[in-house]
């Protein structure tokens, strides 16, 4: 073989050689570029309020209720307002996994502290089935999920947000992305929750603290609070 021709191999291999490290390379570099851009479906924390209207519907009920929720990325606060039941409100913080019921009790102002209590109910999961179908609800632009409940004869259809965690929901936190048409089977019946309102905005960490005149106590000192004003 003469110089030139070994020469002349020995530098296509090396370009070969620089090829395969650069291609490597780009290859790493779009990986990571996937995985940390926040615009392919990628969710990101979540600061505002979301409003739900809230409906009874396995009967005809004109009863007016509403959920507002505000939220601070890993902290919610869920205020409920009902006709019947009146405002109730709930303090999460997600990471912590520690939640207060705030309630009016026989005169005393109670921070019922309700995590140990809540266990997630085995007959929902993995009753979800995704299904093609997208629609606008409250200007965001939501997929459908087809669910189905042991207790209910017909699936139902629900839909989602994929940009935003289904964790600010405070239900459904299986859900690809938040719950925004979703219904809610319980002892007093079937209700249906819509999202009809949402704002990005920061609200203050005020909000979520306990207030000073609240009492933090646990559910088996509510029992002796209950039985106190017997």
């Amino acid at each position: 073989m003469s110089k030139f021709n070994f020469f002349q191999l020995v530098s296509f291999e090396i370009i070969h050689i620089k090829f395969s490290i650069l291609k490597q390379v780009f290859l790493i570099f779009t990986v990571l570029f996937i995985l940390t851009s926040p615009t392919i479906s990628q969710q990101v924390p979540f600061s505002g309020e979301l409003v739900y209207k809230v409906q009874r519907v396995d009967k005809l009920d004109s009863t007016y209720s509403q959920v507002l929720i505000y939220a601070k990325d890993s902290i919610l606060k869920v205020v409920s307002f009902s006709e019947l039941q009146g405002r109730q409100e709930l303090i999460k913080h997600l990471r912590l996994q520690k939640s207060y019921l705030l309630v009016e009790i026989n005169g005393q102002k109670l921070a019922i502290r309700t995590n140990e209590h809540l266990q997630k109910d085995a007959s929902v999961a993995n009753n979800f089935q995704p299904k093609r179908g997208t629609k606008r609800i409250a200007g965001l632009k939501c997929h459908k999920m087809i669910w189905k409940h042991p207790s209910l004869s017909e699936p139902l259809t629900f839909y989602y947000h994929k940009k935003i965690s289904s964790k600010y929901a405070n239900v459904y936190t299986e859900l690809p992305g938040l719950p925004v048409l979703y219904f809610l089977p319980t002892e007093d019946g079937l209700y249906r929750y819509q999202l009809i309102e949402i704002k990005q905005t920061t609200p203050p960490i005020s909000l979520f603290l306990i207030p000073q005149d609240y009492r933090r106590i646990s559910f088996d000192e509510l029992n002796e609070v209950l039985g106190a004003g017997e």
